[in-house]
């Protein structure tokens, strides 16, 4: 018994041992790596590229392949216009590097991806480098870091700029037959609209350390309305958002991390409700709502043709007209998830995201899941065509307003930008809501036009 063991023993580990060499004769080298580095480079899939060159980096133990890998990777990300992935596969070569031919092609590279990013200081400093660091191997690079350091000189740091727009709405809310069959049971009015609405956003915008930006902008909206029984429902608006975005790359996958906070203020018409006779008193004009958000989100650049992004938003909402039980104050928590896809010459995103409204427990508890896809193409010379659509599905828990509403959402916008920053942008959208009860039960039709200027 003893010795039948000994020899099931003996054959195990004789399996493992050639199953282990087997393993190891056919792991891939380094320079097997960067071969296929090259063969994906010469089909133009600078991502596959770049993911090889990663690979043989960790392989290598010279310190000199592992920088020319680090370096050809940074080239990978380079051609897809990923600049901050590519600046931290250059860091990484410079790190490794000595004074060889790479010295000088990282520092050009360097500054040309600063370039790219409008950093004025660092893309100089790089391609002053870059001459100065001319070794005798790429003398094509000294006069190429030349050429590029003179056009720095006329490099504008763009830190502030000012959107504007001009718009005009037509609406139609159009009320659907009551799904209980009860005559009474739809309080939406059937209403048409015009309106005009200005937006002014000016923005300021500026690097914090070499790459991660920092933004600020307030937003001015109003909207007025041109038919009578809309008057009193003029609408402003004012938001106040700043963000940081902080550029990463994960293993071999780019990232782009946001930080925005933001406040918003709405004032409009309203209505009050005498609580004694339950008649409605004439409208006035007053703030309305004020909110509060934090939504970060992360999004992971997976390859030159997917994206991935990951969001949240925490969001305290305060509704001023909202006295009494009808009170809408509470606080919002979402999260979701966006795919973008690169196909058929058009950037596709779909994705889900679930929000959950505390209203302390008053008439306005509610969760919601949504899904959306929206597609973007270019149209023609610099137009673009976005086509959007959204499914929700929200659920109001059993209180006074208990009901499910489904909603659908279709858009289509088309946007033509001229030479001097001017635009134009046509917008129209359908949705539809149904509601069990039907107490907001409705199609509504818009068509919006807009001209922008952006400087």
């Amino acid at each position: 018994m003893n010795k039948t063991l000994s020899y099931f023993v003996i054959l195990f580990l004789m399996a493992f041992s050639m199953s282990t060499a087997l393993a190891a004769s056919k792991e891939i080298t380094g320079d097997e790596f960067m071969k296929k580095g090259d063969e994906a480079w010469q089909a133009g899939k600078f991502d596959d590229a770049a993911g090889y060159y990663g690979k043989a980096a960790k392989k290598f133990t010279d310190k000199d392949a592992q920088a020319k890998a680090y370096f050809h990777k940074g080239l990978g990300f380079y051609q897809m216009g990923q600049w901050d992935s590519a600046l931290d596969s250059f860091e990484k070569s410079k790190s490794l590097n000595g004074q060889t031919k790479l010295s000088q092609e990282l520092h050009y590279y360097t500054g040309l991806c600063y370039y790219a990013k409008r950093n004025k200081a660092l893309a100089q400093d790089h391609l002053q480098k870059a001459v100065a660091t001319d070794v005798g191997f790429q003398s094509g690079i000294t006069e190429l870091s030349k050429l590029f350091l003179n056009r720095t000189k006329n490099l504008k740091e763009k830190k502030f700029s000012m959107f504007s727009s001009l718009g005009y709405m037509f609406s139609n809310n159009v009320p659907l037959h009551p799904l209980s069959g009860a005559v009474n049971d739809t309080n939406v009015r059937e209403q048409q609209g015009h309106a005009v609405n200005i937006l002014l956003e000016p923005n300021y915008a500026t690097f914090l350390g070499n790459r991660s930006v920092f933004t600020f902008s307030n937003t001015l909206f109003s909207n007025f309305n041109l038919t009578s029984d809309h008057r009193a429902y003029d609408t402003y608006k004012y938001k106040i958002a700043s963000a940081v975005k902080i550029p990463g790359t994960w293993k071999n996958t780019p990232f782009y991390l946001s930080l925005p906070l933001g406040y918003d203020v709405a004032f409009s018409g309203v209505e009050t409700v005498s609580n004694n006779t339950g008649t409605v008193n004439k409208g006035f004009f007053d703030q309305i709502s004020n909110a509060y958000t934090f939504s970060p989100s992360i999004q992971f650049i997976c390859s030159s043709r997917w994206d991935t992004t990951i969001d949240a938003i925490y969001d305290y909402e305060d509704y001023k007209e909202g006295r009494g039980p009808n009170s809408r104050d509470g606080f919002k928590y979402s999260g979701g998830l966006s795919e973008g896809v690169h196909a058929l010459g058009m950037h596709w995103n779909g994705g889900y995201h679930y929000a959950y409204f505390s209203a302390e427990g008053k008439n306005y508890d509610s969760d919601t899941h949504a899904f959306h896809l929206n597609t973007n193409f270019p149209f023609w010379f610099r137009t673009n065509v976005n086509l959007t659509s959204q499914l929700a599905l929200k659920k109001f828990f059993n209180h006074a307003n208990a009901r499910r509403d489904f909603g659908q959402n279709y858009g289509l916008t088309v946007v033509r930008v001229f030479d001097n920053l001017v635009g134009a942008s046509f917008n129209t959208t359908v949705a539809r809501n149904t509601a069990e009860p039907a107490t907001t039960s409705y199609n509504l039709f818009t068509v919006s036009t807009n001209v922008f200027y952006n400087f």
